[in-house]
């Protein structure tokens, strides 16, 4: 923060070296101030009951936006491209930051704010956006006819359309996700939502040029990876200290400037903020004044005391189930480890696996298991929570968010529950066959780029495999597939040993064990749970005589001896 001394100094030229796209980025907020502007505009002139805008209608969709004319920018942009001018008197200046404020920031009319606000997270990603293109010349050359633009780290939707209609595409064009087949004017394809190959084949069959969003490289179609459809494949620039100043000086001033040698003193290095989330970024972007914007930053950047982001492996050992899953897991975390040590190459070692089996039988806790044993994140998703999301865009959406995640948290294990919950392609009901195909090829995709990704070991889980799409368990997909049957007595033993070994003999867990064959392990911690409600309520204190096999563990009799050894009576009632 600028030192509270009567010799702060006076403005610096901090504005000598600029990125090459910094103009361009200017160019383009021009606009959006002008676009915000307009709008601010109409709904005072409806809020005073007057005509919004006196227009004549004819061939625009919209009345006209008043955007800043070619050569011509705002006092702001003017003022924030000839960094060295003082503003301010020197006493004003002194006492602004002796005061702990910014004057660089400060119009003569005290404000440290523009008139009117601009979406932050609208600012960030023009800034990143022109530092992705550099300058006008390289964003015009992929609205040539023609043209076939990807940038990689661009997230499709529908703002983002709106955004570039606004503030970057030239007068008299528009954004559709699909170019009709005679437009009146020109035209930017620009998807607003994941594209399956399909639907970029029929985009490509129109000449009108395409900019092609794709939230993570792994999700480039294969045939871009040569140079046969001379696609343009760039990268989304990532937030770092200059295009955080540019923003800053955006969001945080009435001037266009602020104290840049002092914010980017306070700033983290590029690669930290590159990794701040946009959620920690925004809450940053709260206070009053961007030094303190920096400041916030730096905090949440920090790195953690050793040991507390690595997580602790616990190794195989913790697995002691008996069955064909239970195994399997096992070696995938030896495999792991060993891939971990440089031992064993990822496409040697067994990367996925599909549990099948009736609910309750511990196909999520073997998952969360393997995660523990193995030191690693866990990612869990769901198709029916998936599916609860409503349209097919928006669960596709949550799909691939959830992938999305696992490659960014890797090594980790990625849990997919309730894969039949979608059924198969070939089932019998036609009604909502367009719809499982999709989704199955949607989740076929991301299993495929999980093979590209090294660290992520994809577990799979469903009730009903004879439910599934026969692409699904076809051999590649998954590298093993296993039935997770109910326990049989010596595994009942050991769960109900883990909780009553300090409670009841061997032999009464035994007996209890035989008393529980055919139970599920969720059934089994259920029941286990409501016995020990029962014994340690302290409204009804159950004594050794009042428990017998033939009532519910719930009946009881007063006594005024209190049980201090659970009986396996109740247990055995519960479980029964």
């Amino acid at each position: 923060m600028t030192q509270p001394s009567s010799q702060s100094p006076l403005p610096k030229k901090t504005g000598a070296k600029r990125p090459q796209w910094w103009a361009f980025a200017q160019d383009c907020i021009a606009r959006l101030r002008a676009t915000e502007t307009n709008i601010v505009d109409l709904e005072r002139c409806a809020a005073a009951g007057n005509a919004l805008m006196a227009y004549d209608g004819g061939d625009s969709p919209k009345p006209p936006a008043r955007r800043a004319a070619s050569g011509m920018q705002s006092a702001a942009v003017t003022m924030g491209r000839v960094s060295s001018a003082s503003h301010l008197p020197p006493e004003e200046w002194h006492a602004i930051a002796a005061d702990g404020g910014d004057p660089f920031a400060t119009a003569a009319n005290g404000t440290t704010r523009a008139a009117i606000p601009l979406p932050l997270r609208d600012v960030i990603l023009v800034a990143r956006l022109a530092a992705t293109f550099q300058n006008a010349e390289g964003w015009e050359a992929c609205l040539q006819p023609g043209a076939l633009t990807v940038v990689v780290g661009l997230e499709p939707t529908l703002s983002l359309g709106k955004l570039l209609t606004g503030d970057m595409l030239p007068n008299g064009w528009s954004t559709q996700s699909r170019a009709p087949r005679s437009a009146p004017h020109p035209v930017l394809q620009l998807p607003d939502r994941p594209v399956m190959e399909k639907e970029l084949e029929r985009l490509l069959h129109h000449p009108a040029p395409i900019l092609l969003p794709v939230g993570r490289q792994e999700h480039l179609p294969a045939s871009f990876g040569t140079g046969e459809t001379r696609a343009r494949v760039l990268v989304l620039e990532k937030v770092n200290a200059d295009i955080l100043l540019f923003a800053l000086g955006v969001s945080h001033s009435a001037t266009g400037r602020i104290d840049e040698e002092s914010v980017r003193a306070m700033l983290p290095d590029d690669e930290s903020l590159a990794s701040l989330e946009a959620g920690h970024l925004a809450m940053a972007c709260r206070a009053p004044a961007a030094q303190g914007v920096a400041k916030r930053i730096s905090l949440m950047t920090k790195a953690a005391p050793p040991g507390v982001v690595a997580r602790e492996r616990s190794g195989p050992a913790i697995i002691d189930g008996a069955t064909p899953a239970h195994e399997a897991v096992r070696n995938i975390v030896a495999d792991l480890a060993a891939w971990q040590a440089g031992e064993l190459d990822w496409s040697e070692m067994s990367r996925s696996l599909l549990i099948h089996g009736a609910p309750g039988t511990g196909k999520t806790y073997l998952a969360r298991q393997l995660a523990e044993a193995a030191g690693i994140a866990l990612v869990e998703g769901s198709f029916a929570d998936w599916q609860a999301r409503g349209y097919l865009g928006h669960m596709l959406a949550a799909m691939i968010k959830c992938f999305d995640e696992a490659a960014v948290k890797a090594p980790c294990v990625l849990f997919v529950d309730e894969i039949d919950a979608v059924g198969s392609s070939f089932g019998g009901d036609q009604r909502g066959m367009s719809y499982r195909v999709q989704v199955v090829n949607g989740f076929l995709q991301q299993i495929d780029r999980l093979v590209r990704t090294p660290g992520v070991i994809l577990i799979g889980a469903c009730n009903q495999i004879s439910r599934l799409d026969p692409a699904i368990t076809r051999p590649g997909r998954f590298d093993q597939t296993v039935r997770m049957p109910l326990p049989l007595i010596a595994d009942i033993s050991r769960i109900l040993g883990k909780v009553l070994a300090d409670k009841l003999s061997e032999s009464e867990i035994d007996t209890l064990a035989r008393a529980a064959v055919g139970k599920t392990p969720a059934e089994l911690d259920a029941a286990l749970r409501a016995a020990t409600a029962v014994v340690i309520r302290p409204a009804a204190p159950a004594t050794s005589g009042s428990i017998s096999p033939t009532r519910n563990c719930s009946a009881v009799s007063p006594s005024t001896k209190p049980v201090t050894r659970l009986q396996p009576n109740c247990w055995c009632r519960d479980l029964s």
